[in-house]
């Protein structure tokens, strides 16, 4: 058993006990803000070492091959552990703004579940990964009802994710039992090995089938996307923005380890069926983005087109589309996080959460402004902001694989999907059009405490580095996944 390659998860579960033995140890009455700080500090540590980790291409493993420690667990975990961070310094003037009282809890959970979307990235077997994802789950039910007794819509955002992400967790495992039963067993590798010579039963395709829809609910693709608007509008806004960019990570790494790579050989089923939810992800997330009037509901009909996107890579099933959705997750994680941040400033100075609230932002804090245009924008897939590269990237690598494998309807479905960057534009403009050009109502400035400040400076830097020089981003991805 090398327990060296489960190091980083051992290291966030070693922050999660000191997180509640500073909870335990904090008398009552005493504020608990520096947890948020403990946990910042921690993750900060926690990365840098996992950065500094030497690439092993060999493809480790770890209680017999149930955990598996290679490059495509590290990227991930580099990007859950970014993730965290943000949230942390997010969520430390946020909770005492609104008055919570259980912040040792909070932040506690908020450790636990990046250690769970870290084992679902390292899954080995399906019964792990179905168990990290439940952990996963749980603790994001919790988190999004943190505001239960100050927030009527904040409970029923909770028990509408816990109703309907149970339904979505059912079908997973149903399809994992009947795969087991096909199988004989839940390994990866015994999987993979089944899978070069299985032939496509009909209940074997049933099994994907219900795979996909419970992944797809993960990750938040068209139908199965109808719990985001709802729990991104009444979650608290630190947990909206890292639930938007850890959990649907999370699914994507599991979607990349089974189906390009387990079940490669039955490519011709499932690559239509995510093709069919991606069409019908770009439609409707697009359509009905263009009349929301909500910041947080716009930006959760944002994150699932942009699911759709990161499908594209999937899709295409080559080292490039695998190097390009890990790109792009990572660009989205700095770029929704950044919104999500300016969000929550104005949220806190009692404008509420809808886009009118950004009128005249450019007058009152040209500095918040410029943060949020930078994110909208790269969201938009403008130039020279990272999302321009990333979709740039996304698409090529689709372009590729369909000229290359002869699959020219994916050049087709990547021109589709320029389209719809086209129409996805007009409703990122309507919150550029409200801080730039409509009236400010008050000539307040915005205050931005020091760890919101933080985490905005972290995060515009790296849109814009991404987007300028993405070539050392791209070579550790590389080297990390050859």
């Amino acid at each position: 058993m090398n327990l060296t390659l489960c190091m980083p998860e051992l290291a966030v579960l070693g922050l999660a006990l000191i997180v509640f033995l500073g909870d335990l140890l904090t008398k009552d009455g005493q504020s608990k803000r520096f947890l948020g700080w403990v946990c910042a500090a921690g993750f900060t540590a926690i990365l840098a070492a996992v950065l500094c980790l030497p690439a092993d291409k060999s493809a480790p493993v770890a209680f017999g091959g149930m955990f598996l420690g290679d490059g495509l667990a590290r990227v991930f975990d580099v990007l859950f552990l970014c993730g965290a961070l943000l949230a942390s310094l997010a969520s430390i003037d946020y909770l005492d703004n609104k008055g919570v009282r259980w912040q040792g809890e909070y932040y506690f959970l908020l450790v636990m579940v990046t250690a769970a979307m870290m084992a679902m990235a390292s899954a080995g077997d399906l019964l792990t990964l179905y168990v990290a994802l439940e952990f996963n789950s749980l603790g994001f039910y919790a988190l999004v009802s943190v505001l239960k007794g100050r927030s009527l819509v904040s409970s029923e955002a909770g028990i509408k994710y816990l109703i309907l992400g149970s339904l979505a967790s059912a079908l997973l495992l149903y399809g994992i039992s009947l795969i087991y039963g096909l199988a004989g067993t839940l390994s990866l590798q015994g999987l993979g090995s089944w899978a070069q010579t299985a032939a496509m039963t009909p209940v074997f395709s049933i099994a994907l089938l219900l795979m996909i829809a419970g992944f797809g609910f993960k990750v938040s693709l068209a139908p199965f996307h109808m719990w985001s608007p709802d729990v991104y509008q009444a979650a608290p806004t630190p947990i909206t923005s890292y639930l938007s960019v850890g959990s649907k990570a999370a699914g994507f790494a599991a979607i990349i380890r089974l189906f390009p790579g387990v079940f490669q050989n039955q490519h011709a089923v499932w690559v239509h069926l995510f093709m069919v939810l991606m069409v019908l992800t770009f439609v409707w997330a697009n359509v009905v983005a263009l009349k929301q009037r909500d910041l947080k509901r716009l930006l959760a009909y944002s994150s699932v087109s942009q699911a759709g996107y990161l499908m594209i890579g999937v899709i295409a099933g080559t080292a490039m589309g695998l190097h390009a959705v890990l790109f792009y997750s990572l660009v989205y994680l700095f770029t929704n996080m950044a919104g999500f941040q300016v969000a929550q400033l104005l949220e806190a100075e009692g404008t509420g959460g809808e886009i009118a609230g950004f009128a005249g932002l450019s007058t009152r804090s040209p500095g918040l402004a410029l943060a949020m245009m930078t994110s909208v924008l790269s969201l938009a897939g403008i130039p020279p902001f990272a999302g321009f590269f990333g979709k740039y990237y996304l698409f090529a690598a689709g372009m590729q694989a369909g000229l290359d494998a002869d699959r020219f309807w994916l050049i087709g479905l990547v021109g589709f999907a320029v389209v719809m960057s086209i129409v996805a534009l007009f409703y990122y403009l309507v919150v550029v059009k409200q801080m730039y050009i409509e009236p400010a109502h008050t000539d307040k400035p915005v205050h931005v405490p020091v760890a919101a400040k933080l985490a905005l400076t972290l995060t515009c830097f790296m849109v814009i580095v991404m987007g300028v020089y993405p070539t050392p981003f791209l070579d550790w991805l590389k080297q990390a996944l050859p």
